[in-house]
């Protein structure tokens, strides 16, 4: 007879995929703070609950690459279709049908006014982001308060010499 996951052990797995730290994982599956760190270490060694462990693990990273992918595909989609895949000659909107599916997955909205499509420079500059290519700076501003006052007063002048008296006090 072949050997099944328990209860316990399917918690411990579901929170240890979550956050790989066994003992506090072996907590979230119900075992006591006492325990938790033995229970833990022979669960992540268990050949059943580590198999689960790796096979999750897997299917989690496939799943981030495909979203990634998506991501990447989507970008260059909004960033590469022709327009005229979408508008006639006379610029009026084609029957969706006889548009192409990557030009249709442009358009953003259609309602009785118009046609929506996203921005082909917005998803440029994203893609350009993903990609490494664009740096964000961060800068700090910082206010500068300038007092202005009165202008000190002029030295005094000796009458028709034209030179200047020293003051005493």
């Amino acid at each position: 007879m072949s050997e099944k996951l328990t209860e316990r052990q399917l918690r411990f797995i579901d929170a240890f995929i979550k956050d790989p730290n066994a003992t506090s994982a072996a907590k979230s599956a119900g075992y006591s703070d006492a325990s938790a760190h033995v229970r833990g270490s022979e669960l992540r060694k268990h050949p059943l609950v580590a198999a689960e462990i790796a096979r999750l693990t897997v299917d989690n990273r496939k799943n981030a690459e495909l979203t990634a992918d998506l991501v990447t595909n989507t970008v260059a989609t909004l960033v590469d279709y022709e327009i005229t895949d979408i508008f006639t000659n006379e610029g009026k909107l084609k029957p969706l049908n006889e548009i192409p599916e990557r030009a249709r997955r442009a358009i953003q909205s259609v309602t009785d006014k118009g046609v929506k499509l996203y921005s082909r420079h917005a998803a440029a500059e994203l893609g350009a982001k993903l990609l490494g290519m664009v740096k964000e700076q961060q800068t700090q501003q910082t206010a500068v308060q300038i007092v202005i006052s009165a202008p000190p007063e002029l030295p005094k002048v000796a009458p028709n010499v034209g030179q200047l008296l020293p003051e005493w006090d």
